[in-house]
């Protein structure tokens, strides 16, 4: 007789309707040994088809083998297909683990190895999908990939990882190759900018009740990531989480006197679009003048005016952060959609996260072909041009007037230069 069987035939008949006679010709000893077995049967039986319901997700706990083999056969694959489930090769992912092993970063547990823990994290920060497809594909509970998620991040952004591969600007550095270099010359009037910075946004999910805050020009619950970089396509500089509606003039003035914007020499400058004011900081093309790079398609004509020469250079050379963004969003998928899964203090890790892993693969060159990149980041499209009394506050008229001043000289230079072909600027 089977243990169903054993239950059903026991469920059929009630202890209470047994006649008095039949239980006393029973031998009692034998009688209380099958009730107990019975009883146990069914208690087992009976626990297990109360829980099964209860599960939302199948338990994966039990599977690291397979979870050590799927990370084996990253590492077996190396290049391509390793970068593109996991979004970096296997030079970089050996840097990660030594980088966290000798800064006494642990992330291995009894569940699963360091590798392990990095590989999920980076999975789910390539690709924009759920917790729970990571786990069918690690064979992990969602419980487990979430915790592999805060713990890799925290890591990253941890004050001794971030600080070793985001560093700040400070003026000192001699002008980029890309600037000095330039074999057409259209670059080295800029030989004081030490790089671009924009502001770009990131979808997330808040409250009901937040996100007409959240809300930015485009219609969009995001949140405002104000970001420079070099022009070697590294971040040196970002903040994330101010609401969507923030412009990039607002950001700009709350990271200058709250967070800790890289104060440069005076000859040292970023450039920035027209949604920032020009002061000491920043160099800003001239408004109400073709700027953006499809303003100058070849269809459109070739620049004419000194200012229109000027913006075109401009937009050429602060281009490095609008293509940073591109590829950042390009490489780690979770920046396009997966955000909304986390409260908005993680969000932000992630972002910050993200930017590390970028400049770690940019410094050992693993690169995302610029072919899928494109010219712009989509996200970064919405400039604001700053009002001019708003510029006056953000900045002070002293500040804004140096910088007019010095965008007229650069100004100057690039059309006269242009005018004798020494470094012709065109689209």
């Amino acid at each position: 007789m089977s243990d169903r069987q054993l239950i059903d035939d026991f469920a059929q008949n009630d202890p209470v309707e047994f006649e008095e006679d039949d239980v006393n010709a029973c031998n009692e000893q034998e009688f209380l040994i099958i009730l107990v077995i019975v009883l146990a049967i069914y208690t087992t039986y009976h626990g297990k088809f109360r829980t099964l319901p209860k599960e939302r997700f199948p338990d994966r706990s039990n599977s690291v083998l397979t979870s050590s083999l799927k990370v084996q056969e990253y590492l077996e694959h190396r290049g391509r297909s390793m970068r593109h489930h996991l979004g970096v090769g296997l030079e970089v992912f050996m840097l990660l683990l030594r980088e966290f092993e000798e800064h006494g970063i642990q992330l291995a547990s009894h569940d699963a190895t360091a590798a392990e823990h990095l590989a999920i994290a980076l999975a789910y920060l390539r690709k924009k999908t759920s917790v729970n497809w990571i786990g069918e594909e690690f064979k992990k509970s969602n419980e487990f990939i979430s915790f592999c998620i805060h713990d890799v991040v925290n890591a990253l952004t941890s004050k001794v990882i971030y600080d070793r591969w985001v560093k700040y600007p400070t003026g000192r550095e001699p002008p980029n190759a890309k600037v000095a270099d330039d074999p057409l010359n259209r670059y080295r009037h800029f030989h004081g900018a030490v790089g671009s910075i924009d502001g770009t946004h990131i979808a997330v999910k808040v409250s009901p009740r937040m996100q007409p805050a959240y809300r930015n020009r485009k219609g969009v619950v995001s949140i405002n990531v104000l970001a420079a970089c070099d022009f070697d396509l590294k971040f040196t500089y970002i903040i994330a989480g101010w609401e969507g509606s923030a412009n990039d003039s607002f950001t700009f003035n709350q990271a200058v006197h709250r967070y800790n914007f890289p104060q440069l020499p005076s000859n040292r400058y970023f450039l920035a679009d027209a949604g920032f004011p020009i002061c000491d900081q920043l160099l800003t093309p001239y408004r109400g003048t073709r700027y953006h790079l499809a303003d100058f398609h070849p269809s459109r004509g070739a620049p004419q005016s000194e200012k229109e020469v000027f913006n075109l250079a401009h937009a050429q050379l602060r281009n490095s952060v609008e293509r940073i963004f591109g590829i950042t969003k390009q490489r780690w998928g979770v920046l396009s959609g997966g955000l909304e899964k986390f409260k908005g203090g993680m969000q932000s890790q992630i972002i910050l996260a993200c930017c590390v892993l970028h400049n770690m693969c940019i410094s050992i060159k693993d690169r995302v072909p610029e072919r899928d990149v494109g010219e712009a980041d989509e996200g970064g499209d919405m400039e604001e041009e700053v009002e001019g009394d708003e510029e006056l506050r953000v900045v002070g008229e002293t500040s804004k007037s140096r910088g007019e001043a010095r965008r007229a000289e650069i100004s100057r230079s690039i059309f006269e230069a242009h005018s004798r072909g020494q470094g012709r600027i065109r689209r």
